[in-house]
C-alpha cells in the first residue's frame, strides 16, 4: 500500500512530511526506506514549491439540478457546503454532527461518512448546510451524492484528508406544511 502510495505522490515535499510522521511513529525502518528512495530519484535537493493560497471564497455557482445554488465557502480554513438557500422562515429539520479522530492506523487513508436525511410527509427541504468545525485547514471536503433541496431525500458524504480526521456539522432546512 505504501508502494503504491508514493508511486502516486511524487511530490518531494509529501515525502518529506510523511517520513517525520513514520520516524515519529517509530517506523524508522519505512522512513530511511521512504528518503533513499526520494535522493535516488535525484529530488533529495530541489526546492519545494510554495502553494498558491487558497481563496478566501469561492464563487456561488447556480445549480438547477439540486434546487439552486450550491457554493463552498473557504472561511479562515473551514471548508463548508451550502447546497439551496436558507430563508428566515425555514425550520430546522434536522442537526448531525460527526467527529472522527486521526491516528496511526488512517496515517495513509482518508476517512469517510455519509449522512443521509430522508424527509418526513410534510415537509420540504430548502437548505442543506455542511460546517467544517475545524478552522486550521485540516478538515476534509463535502459534496452533494444524493437528492437536495425539493426533493425527497439529501445525501452527503465528507471525506478527510489524508491522514487526518473531520469535524463536521450537517443542518438541513426546510418548510413544513400546516396540518
Amino acid at each position: 500500500m505504501l508502494l503504491s502510495w508514493k508511486q502516486r505522490e511524487g511530490s518531494q515535499a509529501t515525502r518529506r512530511v510523511l517520513a517525520d510522521a513514520l520516524q515519529k511513529a517509530e517506523r524508522k525502518d519505512l522512513a530511511e526506506l521512504l528518503q533513499k528512495e526520494g535522493e535516488d530519484k535525484g529530488t533529495s535537493n530541489q526546492p519545494v514549491q510554495a502553494q498558491p493560497p487558497i481563496p478566501v471564497t469561492q464563487p456561488v455557482k447556480p445549480n438547477p439540478r439540486h434546487g439552486g445554488l450550491q457554493s463552498y465557502v473557504n472561511e479562515q480554513g473551514r471548508h463548508n457546503l451550502v447546497i439551496g438557500r436558507k430563508l428566515p422562515t425555514d425550520t430546522l429539520l434536522c442537526r448531525e454532527n460527526i467527529r472522527k479522530q486521526g491516528n496511526l492506523a488512517t496515517l495513509l487513508q482518508r476517512q469517510t461518512h455519509d449522512f443521509t436525511y430522508l424527509k418526513k410527509r410534510k415537509e420540504a427541504i430548502t437548505a442543506v448546510l455542511v460546517r467544517d468545525n475545524w478552522d486550521d485547514n485540516t478538515g476534509g471536503h463535502a459534496e452533494l451524492i444524493q437528492g437536495g433541496p425539493g426533493q425527497n431525500l439529501v445525501k452527503v458524504r465528507v471525506t478527510s484528508q489524508l491522514g487526518r480526521g473531520m469535524d463536521f456539522t450537517f443542518s438541513v432546512y426546510g418548510r413544513k406544511a400546516s396540518p
